[in-house]
């Protein structure tokens, strides 16, 4: 059989069940979270030993077989049960819809990371199941793959049979890391990329560079045709994560709970494209720079930074789309001629009508509304510097 350790967090010393870890309650979302609300009734309280075990139900179910399969996926070999000398699992973190682990699985002292996903909550159980069927389908329907794989879901049980909860096993991405705004004005902000193992805070090109690789992941995974996008996210949950390359930003998404149209037409001609990416575009320029303060505080509004990445990023994205029938033009070329023929007031009006689809007491609705002329006025000012190519 092979040998399981248990390890909260970061701590070096495996938890066992004489602990008083053990019979702890894990948290509900993130510690240090200062959100407000309340969790639902008939969210199930768990343990850490109840969370391990069904990690661990999850893991062996079936002779392992799920895990041998993912395993051998990515070794590029078959793997047996009997050549696993160890697995260590991993709590990482508590958020609003997932407890995620990292799971090592170790071959010859070589340890494979895979991350399990794990949903307590009424509202995180109903989406896993979905998200990872979405996981999926974007993996397979696009070439470039900012997404982690994700190899099989089933449910795991807590030992007593008590609680059954679903989870999925999916690709750990080594060396990525969550970032968040950590301090200062709008004018003056630092961003912190949470490195456990030393302290990184951004400098302003590569705080630039990071709004531009989320703008060109959100874009890219756009569907020009369909309306298709990948919503809701949100910077404050950790939705991309991060690593420097040369010193050079280098992301991933890691969630993806829905991919829909967000706009009501049965059209796919010119101008009902360019209209709906329209949308699309104000709509990400006004998310890209919605943070939370340090991952858990309050609601915090980006600096103009983020402005000029986001447009740039966009049309990094459409620069990475095919042709599309029903376009004369490749998609960069035609928007970035239709955005110039936008006034400010025209684009004031724009964001004002997305606002529109917020409920009214969204904390987002107010942050976005706060800064609305403000971010106006700034994306007219990049947006004009842009350059396009036409026939006209």
């Amino acid at each position: 059989m092979v040998p399981f350790n248990y390890f909260l967090y970061d701590d070096q010393h495996p938890v066992v069940v004489t602990d008083p870890e053990w019979q702890a309650p894990i948290p509900v979302q993130r510690p240090g979270s200062t959100r407000s609300g309340s969790t639902r009734p008939d969210t199930p309280r768990i343990s850490y030993g109840e969370y391990f075990a069904v990690v661990h139900d999850f893991l062996t179910t079936d002779n392992g077989r799920g895990l041998i399969g993912a395993l051998s996926q990515r070794l590029d070999r078959v793997i047996t049960m009997a050549e696993i000398d160890q697995i260590d699992i991993v709590i990482q973190k508590h958020g609003a819809f997932y407890h995620p682990a990292r799971v090592d699985v170790i071959i010859d002292n070589k340890p494979t990371p895979f991350v399990v996903n794990l949903a307590v909550s009424p509202e995180g159980q109903a989406g896993l199941r979905q998200e990872f069927n979405l996981l999926n389908r974007l993996s397979k329907s696009f070439s470039r793959r900012y997404v982690p794989a994700v190899y099989f879901q089933s449910a795991g049980s807590d030992g007593e049979n008590t609680h059954r909860f679903p989870l999925f096993l999916g690709k750990w991405l080594s060396g990525y890391h969550e970032f968040h705004i950590h301090s200062g004005d709008d004018q003056d902000q630092s961003i912190r990329i949470w490195d456990p193992a030393k302290s990184i805070t951004l400098v302003s090109r590569q705080k630039q560079l990071l709004y531009r690789r989320v703008a060109e992941i959100l874009t890219y995974y756009y569907n020009l045709e369909t309306f298709e996008q990948i919503f809701p996210w949100h910077h404050g949950a950790g939705d991309f994560v991060i690593r420097l390359i040369d010193n050079d930003p280098d992301l991933r998404l890691i969630t993806v709970r829905g991919y829909s149209s967000l706009v009501e037409t049965d059209g796919t001609d010119l101008i009902t494209i360019l209209n709906a990416l329209l949308r699309f575009f104000l709509h990400l320029s006004m998310r890209t720079r919605i943070d939370r303060v340090d991952g858990t505080g309050d609601l915090v509004w980006a600096d103009e930074t983020a402005v000029e990445g986001t447009v740039s990023g966009f049309f990094d994205g459409l620069a990475r789309k095919g042709p599309v029938s029903e376009l004369s033009e490749s998609p960069a070329n035609l928007m970035g001629y239709y955005l110039s023929r936008l006034s400010q007031a025209d684009l004031t009006e724009a964001l004002e009508d997305i606002l529109r689809a917020y409920p009214p007491q969204s904390p987002e609705r107010h942050l976005m509304a706060s800064h609305l002329h403000n971010h106006a006025r700034a994306l007219f000012s990049c947006l004009d510097r842009i350059e396009y190519s036409s026939d006209d």
